[in-house]
Protein backbone atom coordinates (compact mmCIF):
# COMPACT_ATOMS: atom_id res chain seq x y z
CA UNK A 1 0.00 0.00 0.00
CA UNK A 2 3.08 2.47 0.59
CA UNK A 3 4.14 2.61 -2.80
CA UNK A 4 0.93 4.09 -4.08
CA UNK A 5 0.79 6.96 -1.84
CA UNK A 6 2.54 10.11 -1.59
CA UNK A 7 2.35 10.44 2.62
CA UNK A 8 1.90 7.89 5.37
CA UNK A 9 1.08 8.65 9.36
CA UNK A 10 1.68 6.30 11.66
CA UNK A 11 0.55 5.92 14.98
CA UNK A 12 2.01 3.39 17.56
CA UNK A 13 1.72 1.12 14.31
CA UNK A 14 -1.89 -0.41 15.38
CA UNK A 15 -3.53 2.36 13.04
CA UNK A 16 -1.77 3.33 9.75
CA UNK A 17 -3.19 6.46 7.13
CA UNK A 18 -2.36 6.59 3.66
CA UNK A 19 -2.59 9.52 1.06
CA UNK A 20 -2.19 11.78 -2.01
CA UNK A 21 -2.20 15.30 -2.04
CA UNK A 22 -4.02 15.64 -4.88
CA UNK A 23 -6.90 12.51 -4.10
CA UNK A 24 -9.68 15.04 -3.90
CA UNK A 25 -13.44 14.98 -3.78
CA UNK A 26 -16.42 17.19 -3.72
CA UNK A 27 -18.86 16.37 -0.43
CA UNK A 28 -21.94 17.36 -1.45
CA UNK A 29 -23.80 16.87 2.29
CA UNK A 30 -20.62 19.15 3.17
CA UNK A 31 -20.14 21.16 0.08
CA UNK A 32 -16.50 21.27 0.36
CA UNK A 33 -13.70 19.37 -1.13
CA UNK A 34 -12.68 16.71 0.66
CA UNK A 35 -9.40 15.11 1.34
CA UNK A 36 -9.44 11.22 0.86
CA UNK A 37 -7.52 8.75 3.03
CA UNK A 38 -6.86 5.37 3.07
CA UNK A 39 -6.20 3.14 5.87
CA UNK A 40 -5.33 0.14 8.17
CA UNK A 41 -6.12 -0.54 11.72
CA UNK A 42 -4.92 -3.39 13.57
CA UNK A 43 -7.76 -4.17 16.22
CA UNK A 44 -8.74 -7.12 18.86
CA UNK A 45 -12.02 -7.14 20.51
CA UNK A 46 -13.15 -4.39 19.19
CA UNK A 47 -10.23 -1.84 19.82
CA UNK A 48 -6.78 -0.74 18.80
CA UNK A 49 -4.55 -3.31 19.51
CA UNK A 50 -1.25 -2.55 21.14
CA UNK A 51 1.72 -3.10 19.11
CA UNK A 52 4.95 -2.39 21.35
CA UNK A 53 7.03 -5.55 20.80
CA UNK A 54 10.20 -4.86 18.99
CA UNK A 55 10.30 -8.18 16.64
CA UNK A 56 6.58 -7.27 15.62
CA UNK A 57 7.46 -3.64 14.91
CA UNK A 58 10.25 -4.73 12.62
CA UNK A 59 8.22 -7.28 11.21
CA UNK A 60 5.77 -4.40 10.03
CA UNK A 61 8.63 -2.23 9.01
CA UNK A 62 9.48 -4.26 6.14
CA UNK A 63 5.80 -4.64 4.93
CA UNK A 64 4.90 -1.38 5.26
CA UNK A 65 8.13 0.83 5.12
CA UNK A 66 8.54 3.93 7.49
CA UNK A 67 9.52 6.07 4.63
CA UNK A 68 7.48 6.89 1.37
Amino acid sequence: MAGEFDHKKTKQWNAIAFWNSDDIEFCEACEDDILLYHGIMIMKDNRLFPISNPEDIRRLEKIIPTSI
